[in-house]
Order: structure tokens, then sequence, then C-alpha cells
């Protein structure tokens, strides 16, 4: 399958979770959105353990960058059309947005279908006003939602009214009992 995944590249488990799709056997394009007044992402730092992070990922998966026109947040309704035209381009069959925040907001301003969410703390815990009107309009419209465990999961369910929420902890502690 070919997936694209919306992450922050300087995470470390976000980029255990690119790789283990790539050991899955799946094509891997990794989409890096660089902020607009530095234009450096993490990709462009010198350091020599992030040189050999990104040797790994580039060699393992496809890696692209979206360079949106502003740096709030706007950056994130606005890097739409790039991120449709990248999947289109390379004929991406699925989207997960590592984090709910501002790539899910992308993945869904994209029109891209399907895409799927993986919320983390801050998506579900520190959102208010606005951001958790988006969140909860942006994670209603996703194909399917994970969150890292169970207390996430039950708030990202309160938060979407959505009973198919899957907290990835608990399936696993489920599963190991059976």
């Amino acid at each position: 399958m070919r997936l694209a995944i919306l992450m922050a590249v300087g995470s470390p488990w976000s980029k255990e979770v690119a790789l283990r799709f790539c050991d899955l056997g799946h094509e891997v394009h990794i989409i890096n959105v660089i902020r607009s007044s530095k234009q450096i992402g993490y990709l462009d730092n010198h350091s020599f353990l992030r040189q050999s992070t990104i040797k790994t990922l580039g060699e393992r998966a496809h890696i692209h960058e979206i360079f949106p026109p502003v740096d709030s947040n706007l950056r994130y309704f606005l890097s739409g059309f790039a991120l449709k035209s990248l999947c289109r381009k390379h004929g991406i069959e699925i989207v997960l947005s590592l984090y709910g925040g501002g790539f899910a907001t992308m993945a869904y301003v994209s029109g891209f279908r399907p895409y799927i969410v993986y919320v983390v703390g801050s998506d579900i815990l520190f959102s208010s006003g606005l951001k958790n009107i988006v969140n909860r309009f942006t994670h209603r419209s996703a194909s399917r939602i994970f969150a890292n465990g169970i207390y996430l999961g039950s708030k990202a369910r309160e938060l979407t009214h959505r009973d198919d929420v899957e907290d990835r902890k608990s399936t696993r502690l489920n599963s190991s009992h059976a």
C-alpha cells in the first residue's frame, strides 16, 4: 500500500512508526511541513546524529517537503492543496496523520480520502476554544481514529462522539490475554 504519513520528522516515535510501516512492506511517503520564516526543517539540520536518522529514513521511505506560505496555524489550512497534489502525483492510497491537531486539519482540508488520525495527549487534553472545534470536526471526518492509550481513547470518544475510536494500548493488552 502507498501510505503518506504526516508527521513531525524529528519525533523519535514518529520515525519508528514510519520505519515499522516500511518493515511491513508498505511504500511510505513521509510529509515534512517546513515553517516558512525559517525555511529550515528537521531535514536541514547538520548534526551527525540527525544526518544518520535522515539517511535511514531516506533509504527506506520517500521524503517530501511542503513549504506553507505562513508560520501561523493557518499553514495547515493553506497546505491542503499541496498535500492533495502530492498524494495524486505519487498514487497515495491512504494518509495517516500522526498527531490530531494541525496535521489532521491539513489532511481534512486537502480533500484526500481516506485519512486516519492518531491522536496524542496534546490533541485532546490541551486543545480548547477554536482548536477544540476544529479537532472535533476533523477527527469526526477521519476514516479511523487511533488514540495513544485508554484514557486518551476515552477523551477522544467524548470529543468526537464516535464509539469507534480505538486506543492502541488497550488493544495490545487485551490481545495479550487472549
